[in-house]
């Protein structure tokens, strides 16, 4: 539960620092399997696209680890840009 409530004020102070004339920004700590989190999130809030980094690990380490960022691009009804 620690980790938790140090994750969401992490995420708080993050959102501030970004300067209001830039962009506007909303957020919200999901917390649960990655990929799935953002799938329902972006299905709950009506994303129209998704953009998410990828860590461009080797074949051998997505075998053994998964990726988020292809369970999001093969699940999401919706766009979706990989970024490396």
């Amino acid at each position: 539960a620690d980790d938790r409530v140090r994750f969401i004020d992490l995420l708080a102070a993050l959102v501030r620092s970004v300067p209001p004339i830039s962009c506007a920004v909303d957020s919200e700590a999901v917390f649960g399997a990655p990929a799935s989190a953002l799938l329902e999130q972006a299905a709950a809030h009506g994303v129209d696209h998704i953009v998410l980094g990828r860590t461009g690990k080797g074949a051998v380490q997505r075998l053994l680890l998964g990726s988020v960022s292809r369970d999001v691009a093969s699940g999401a009804r919706v766009g979706v840009t990989l970024v490396p």
